[in-house]
């Protein structure tokens, strides 16, 4: 994966959140007014274009599009190399819109024609971009749908709004998956944006979309075929709760996004530390950035708190610790290299380092313990942390980031 992103970013309608993406995300969605204001540093964009390109009563491209393509260009070409694509349309086969894929590829052709070198972008609703989909959402027809020719990036959303985990975990194999693997049969050389859902409604519960937040994760990291990961959406809009003002989706969001700038090679400033919690033994466990390989029966609770990289001055490494503990694993954090002698199921690892006193924004992580079987451990920001029964205050380990941090 090259990015992360996030849909509506700085536009008109919802409000200017550049500066709240850096320094995590790579890129925002924008509007094409907000390119004549200064952007955020190490900020890139992609521009909106969906007003500018397309007639959504005649269903074709605008009759004045010479003079649009005019009107973009004096916004786009002072800021040329801060923009990493042209999003063109959102949602072209559904009703309301209704553009054929014939009108998608002129309006490619005469957008490459004027910008060349920068990608043009699409989302499709659902596998509304397959022409065999049957889906009742795909109102365009078959013979006039398809990838479009040229097309550079291709991403499709399919959201699912229920708070029963176990329809949530199925959601992504069945649905995402799926869907990245038949755009790379239809469209082998198109790069492919994964679209997580990152809001709420009325209904949904902020556990129940970082829960599935962690399922498009996993499975973007481990997609070879993903090129960057758009988040819907991160403004407050009409009905739906952006990750602006949702704190454990903006913790979960921003914290995999900097796992993303690490991979691409950038330094690292803050590790986030998830935590996953299992109530059959009860069992917790912390990992750093994606927990790919997750267990049976773990739901994620999100971003727990956040290191500095390991060898920051004024900290020691906070090391993870895999121990056997009778028929039990348990997985604990301490300073101790040696993990307090306990006997070891797999090497230590350090994740990164705990302040040893007090810094500017850091709070104290608290340790609590299992003093009987299944003897396991659990970590918090407060001596007062409300746990399962049977969890007792050990002590304070020492100063780490709050997830707000990330």
């Amino acid at each position: 994966m090259k990015f992360a992103s996030a849909y509506w970013a700085a536009t008109a309608a919802y409000g200017d959140h550049l500066a709240e993406l850096a320094p995590a995300l790579q890129v925002g969605h924008v509007d094409l007014a907000r390119l004549s204001q200064p952007l955020p540093a190490g900020l890139d964009v992609i521009v909106d274009l969906h007003w500018q390109m397309f007639d959504y009563t005649a269903h074709t491209v605008r009759t004045d599009i010479a003079n649009q393509l005019d009107t973009i260009a004096n916004a786009v070409n002072p800021v040329r190399d801060r923009v990493r694509a042209l999003y063109l349309v959102d949602e072209p086969y559904l009703a309301g819109h209704l553009i054929p894929r014939q009108e998608l590829e002129r309006a490619i052709t005469l957008v490459k024609s004027r910008f060349p070198g920068i990608p043009t972008y699409i989302t499709f609703a659902h596998h509304c971009f397959d022409p065999a989909s049957t889906d009742a959402a795909c109102q365009v027809p078959s013979s006039d749908r398809g990838i479009p020719a040229g097309l550079d990036w291709v991403g499709f959303d399919w959201y699912n709004d229920s708070n029963d985990l176990a329809v949530a975990a199925t959601h992504v194999p069945t649905h995402i998956a799926t869907g990245i693997a038949r755009i790379g049969q239809l469209a082998p050389t198109a790069r492919v944006i994964v679209v997580p859902e990152a809001y709420t409604d009325g209904n949904r519960l902020e556990s129940t979309a970082v829960s599935t937040l962690y399922d498009y994760f996993a499975l973007a990291a481990q997609s070879p075929g993903v090129f960057g990961v758009d988040f819907f959406l991160w403004a407050d809009a009409p009905g739906l709760v952006g990750i602006t003002s949702l704190p454990s989706v903006r913790a979960a969001t921003r914290g995999f996004s900097r796992w993303v700038r690490r991979e691409c090679g950038d330094p690292v400033s803050l590790v986030p530390i998830t935590q996953w919690y299992s109530a059959t033994a009860p069992d917790y466990r912390y990992e750093p950035w994606v927990w790919a390989a997750r267990a049976n029966g773990y739901r994620v609770d999100g971003v727990a708190f956040a290191l500095s990289p390991v060898g920051a001055p004024g900290t020691v490494g906070l090391v993870h610790c895999l121990v056997t503990r009778g028929s039990a694993v348990d997985s604990f954090l301490t300073i101790d290299p040696a993990c307090e002698g306990a006997p070891l199921s797999s090497p230590a690892v350090t994740l990164g380092g705990i302040f040893t006193s007090q810094q500017p924004g850091t709070l104290q992580l608290y340790r609590y313990a299992q003093q009987s079987p299944p003897w396991d451990h659990a970590y918090a920001l407060s001596p007062t942390a409300t746990l399962p029964p049977g969890y007792s205050l050990e002590f304070g380990i020492g100063w780490v980031y709050p997830p707000s941090a990330l």
